[in-house]
C-alpha cells in the first residue's frame, strides 16, 4: 500500500474527518474482497494525485463492523468523501480516478466553514 494512503481504524477515523479542513475520501473495503483489491491501487492513484489538496484513507470493515454498520456500508468497495466532518458524496463499487478526483476537487474549492459547529 502506498504510503500516501492512511490505514484508520477505530476513533483514528472520527479524528481524521474532524481535523481537517480539506476533503477526506476513504475507501472502506476488506482484504478478501476482489473489487476491493481491484479499487486499492486506483485509490492509491488518487492519493498521489490530489496529494496537499485532499486526504485519502483506507478502512478494512472487518476489523471495524461497528462503523460500517453506523456509516449504512453493506456494499464494498464503498467509498465516501468527507467535507467539515460531514459524509458529501457515496460511491458503491470500482472507481475510476477521474470520478474520485473529480469529486474531491469539487469540495477542495469549497469555501472555509464560517460557523463554529459542524456535524459528525
Amino acid at each position: 500500500m502506498s504510503n500516501r494512503v492512511l490505514q484508520l481504524a477505530g476513533d483514528a477515523v472520527r479524528k481524521t474527518i474532524e481535523g481537517t479542513d480539506v476533503p477526506v475520501l476513504i475507501d472502506f473495503g476488506a482484504a478478501w474482497c476482489l473489487p476491493c483489491r481491484r479499487q486499492q491501487p486506483v485509490t492509491e492513484q488518487v492519493a498521489r494525485q490530489v496529494r496537499g489538496r485532499a486526504r485519502v484513507c483506507m478502512v478494512d470493515i472487518d476489523g471495524n463492523r461497528g462503523l460500517a454498520t453506523r456509516l449504512n456500508i453493506h456494499s464494498i468497495p464503498t467509498l465516501i468523501i468527507f467535507f467539515q466532518a460531514i459524509e458529501r458524496e457515496r460511491f458503491i463499487g470500482i472507481q475510476s480516478p477521474e470520478i474520485l478526483i473529480e469529486a474531491l476537487n469539487r469540495w477542495a474549492l469549497q469555501p472555509a466553514p464560517t460557523d463554529a459547529h459542524r456535524e459528525v
